[in-house]
């Protein structure tokens, strides 16, 4: 019985530690990916983020939209 205890309070502070993880990883994505704006100059934009694993929040791609003097200029 106290193995089994034992077994669930490790797997419980694993499970948070792991949601404390995922937390910050999409505080940091967020910050990383702003929203595109709806209008850039005579374009309209949107953008979308989704993550290649099965439940996962926090993907790896980087895009970015933004007006220049010299035109608008955009990587994804």
């Amino acid at each position: 019985m106290a193995g089994f205890i034992l077994c669930s309070a490790v797997q419980s502070r694993k499970q948070s530690e792991l949601d404390q993880v995922r937390r910050i990883a999409v505080a940091a994505q967020d910050v990383m990916l702003r929203p595109v704006p709806a209008r850039l100059g005579p374009l309209r934009a949107a953008s979308m983020s989704l993550s290649a694993g099965t439940g996962a929040q926090v993907g790896g791609d980087l895009y970015e939209a933004v007006q220049t003097p010299y035109g608008i200029r955009m990587i994804g």
